[in-house]
């Protein structure tokens, strides 16, 4: 009882159904040429890329000529359109990665040093890491995304662009990071006007394209909430239309006098 036995057989395992050590997998759904941008850690970090089935690395968006089914780089690289599987080496060393196509990745939740994605398609927020500082997903099937509200749950997120609305959501935007910097969404809520912590900052709210951000009933918890936050040493952009009341212009009035020269306060189309 207690006791085992352990053999180290000679040989090596040749076979592209298991990961290599470190290795991270990415699987695009759609036919159609996509590229990968990577970015270690620190300067020099180059990542093994292989293509693993159909497709190749290719020279670039423009040059179908092909660089074989394997290369060892950074930066931005070229896939074909018969691509539909990857192997990334090194997936630790990862701090920025855009991934464009229609992906599919659980592992992006164990590149522990990622900070910023740009993403076309993702299963669930959950896949990505906790210290993420910048998420971008540009996703085409919105039902796909079935656990917005975990947007909560990354402390040093600053910047959030989704390319669909919130506001159908439970999602309440005042409790997103404490240093939030910009949110670029078509719509939210914010629950009410203490929600947002008063040690929490102000940030920018504007719809994709820097179009107004529609937060319908919402608009006054917002304007009487973000007043009472703490304003940054930067210049701040909210950019956004709701349903007016009798109260709303003296709420805008205040947030402006608050946020001062560095906020520039647009609301129903109107500037403070």
């Amino acid at each position: 009882m207690g006791n085992c036995l352990v053999t180290k057989l000679k040989g090596v395992v040749n076979n592209d159904n298991l990961l290599k050590v470190g290795e991270i997998e990415v699987n695009f759904s759609e036919n159609f040429a996509k590229s990968i941008y990577l970015l270690g850690s620190s300067e020099g970090i180059e990542f093994d890329v292989r293509v693993i089935g159909e497709g190749n690395v290719q020279v670039s968006s423009s040059d179908p000529t092909s660089l074989g089914k394997e290369v060892h780089t950074h930066g931005t690289i070229w896939l074909s359109s018969a691509v539909t599987k990857i192997r990334i080496s090194s997936k630790y060393d990862f701090v920025d990665t855009n991934l464009e196509g229609k992906v599919y990745c659980e592992d992006l939740s164990y590149c522990t040093n990622l900070k910023s994605v740009n993403l076309f398609a993702l299963d669930r927020i959950s896949y990505l890491p906790i210290n993420m500082e910048s998420i971008t997903l540009r996703n085409t099937m919105a039902d796909k995304f079935v656990d917005l509200d975990g947007l909560l749950n990354f402390p040093n997120l600053k910047v959030f662009y989704y390319a669909y609305p919130l506001l159908d959501n439970d999602i309440d935007i005042a409790g997103i990071s404490p240093v939030m910097k910009r949110i670029e969404v078509y719509s939210a809520k914010w629950s009410s006007p203490t929600a947002r912590p008063s040690t929490s900052q102000i940030f920018g709210l504007i719809g994709p394209g820097y179009d107004s951000l529609a937060l319908a009933d919402y608009l006054d918890n917002m304007l009487a909430n973000m007043a009472n936050c703490v304003m940054p040493n930067e210049a701040i952009t909210i950019n956004v239309r709701g349903t007016a009341t009798a109260n709303t212009v003296s709420l805008a009035q205040a947030l402006k006098a608050h946020g001062g020269a560095n906020l520039t306060l647009i609301v129903n189309d109107v500037t403070y």
